[in-house]
């Protein structure tokens, strides 16, 4: 009788043993099918005012000059940049990478002296920072280089809101965020 008690629980057993593999494994798989995959872009990283800092174009340095008198502003898929001399807006379509390629964007010009035209590029964002390399004339480029031979225009922007000065003083922060003060000033 005693045997007959005991097959049961050694099924019962063998059968927890088997889910549990078998969880463990789908753990495995996602863990590996999510490494595998490109991590998406936060296209409301891109939302912001941006200042240009670095500029090549086929190679050369822009000048400083150039570089300071732009400005970039970017809010839900459409931008506007200003320069001397220049207005142009648009609207700017991040695509899904490819897994091994940087994350592309189409710059689609709307309004200024380049209408109608649609420029590739490639985007990242490092911290506070938008790199950005468009192709000028070709196809879109593969890496974030502006050498000699290439018709890309390479920019680096800095977010304006990181460069807002910030309060160094404790009192003068505790003073700048106090809410709901009863002291009466």
């Amino acid at each position: 009788m005693s045997n007959y008690f005991v097959k049961p629980w050694f099924v019962l057993i063998l059968f927890a043993g088997l889910v549990f593999n078998a969880n463990s494994a789908i753990a495995q798989l996602e863990q590996q099918i999510t490494t595998a995959l490109p991590r998406p872009f936060d296209v409301a990283s891109v939302n912001g005012t941006w200042k240009p800092t670095k500029g090549k174009l086929a190679g050369r340095e822009l000048p400083k000059e150039q570089l300071e008198s732009i400005l970039l502003k970017v809010n839900k898929g459409t931008y506007e940049t200003h320069g001397t001399g220049f207005v142009e807006s648009g609207k700017l379509v991040i695509r899904i990478p490819e897994t091994d390629k940087p994350q592309a964007i189409d710059v689609v010009i709307e309004k200024g002296d380049n209408a109608g035209m649609t420029m590739e590029g490639i985007i990242r964002i490092e911290g506070e920072k938008l790199i950005v390399c468009y192709a000028v004339a070709g196809e879109r480029p593969t890496s974030f280089e502006s050498g000699e031979d290439a018709q890309t225009l390479l920019l680096e922007y800095q977010s304006l809101t990181s460069l807002v000065p910030r309060p160094t003083n404790t009192q003068e922060t505790e003073e700048a965020y106090r809410i709901g003060d009863d002291s009466g000033k």
